[in-house]
């Protein structure tokens, strides 16, 4: 599954020479990664299809690739096939690939809300923003409760520094499906960008709720609380995040630049 890390930097309130980092996760923002279907036009089609399905669970893609090009000699007219197929060539970063796949399914059948969801992912990745709106707006037109398109258009908002819809955009993936810890790091993301520390506050605390070991959600609440100068919750949410995570570098920046920021305070 394809993963993007985001770096967006905040300075530090009421503090010189200092920025704590908050990150939204962008890490499984393929609405539907896979589409399984119970209809077998053939045993040789729907052999091929499943170990398709079982090759990309264990992320081998290529391999994957190899099975649902099988599936669509056999049967061409089978969306899920390149469905699948173009979020097999997403995982391995073939963006032209992926998109002439979400086309062709696209191409058969027009109302394919997840086909335009995914197309747009890989204009996001791609940085083509006016394509992929174009893409996310037709999958929430054609499926107005489709939580993850709110989800993924919320995130390119974000990635297009428009904050305040990227919050909209989350609010309403929330109220479709309350309890997507991902949604409310990524809204409070996009709180924190606007200043709204207490707001980001609320929304990371309800994230690590719905997921305990959020490291993520952890270390953007400890910034989230240096920038309201609450050091002591700070450095507890960063050294969470480290236990959680013993790589996570931001965490370790972010409970750093607290410790250089106490002490310059104890020399005033």
């Amino acid at each position: 599954m394809f993963k993007k890390k985001l770096l967006p930097k905040l300075i530090i309130a009421s503090v010189a020479a200092g920025v704590l980092t908050f990150t939204p996760n962008a890490a499984n923002f393929i609405s539907v990664p896979i589409i399984q279907t119970s209809v077998a036009y053939s045993a040789s089609t729907d052999d091929h299809f499943n170990r398709g399905l079982n090759y990309m669970e264990a992320g081998n893609y290529n391999a994957a690739i190899a099975e649902f090009t099988k599936v669509i000699k056999i049967n061409p007219n089978l969306l899920a096939a390149y469905n699948n197929r173009g979020v097999a060539y997403q995982s391995i970063q073939k963006y032209n690939e992926a998109i002439a796949d979400f086309t062709k399914a696209i191409q058969l059948n027009p109302q394919a809300a997840g086909a335009y969801n995914n197309r747009g992912d890989v204009y996001r990745q791609i940085q083509n923003y006016n394509a992929a709106i174009i893409d996310y707006n037709k999958a929430i037109e054609i499926n107005p409760r489709y939580a993850n398109a709110y989800k993924n258009r919320g995130l390119l908002y974000y990635e297009m520094k428009n904050y305040n819809a990227a919050i909209t955009d989350y609010t309403k993936g929330i109220e479709l499906n309350p309890n997507d810890a991902d949604m409310y790091n990524n809204r409070g993301s996009a709180y924190a960008e606007l200043n709204n520390y207490n707001a980001a506050v609320n929304d990371f605390t309800k994230a690590i709720e719905l997921n305990p070991n959020y490291a993520l959600a952890y270390n953007n609440r400890g910034a989230a609380y240096g920038n309201i100068q609450n050091y002591n919750a700070a450095i507890a949410d960063s050294t969470k995040a480290i236990a959680l995570n013993p790589n996570y570098a931001d965490a370790y920046f972010n409970r750093g630049r607290i410790y250089y920021t106490l002490k310059k305070i104890m020399k005033r």
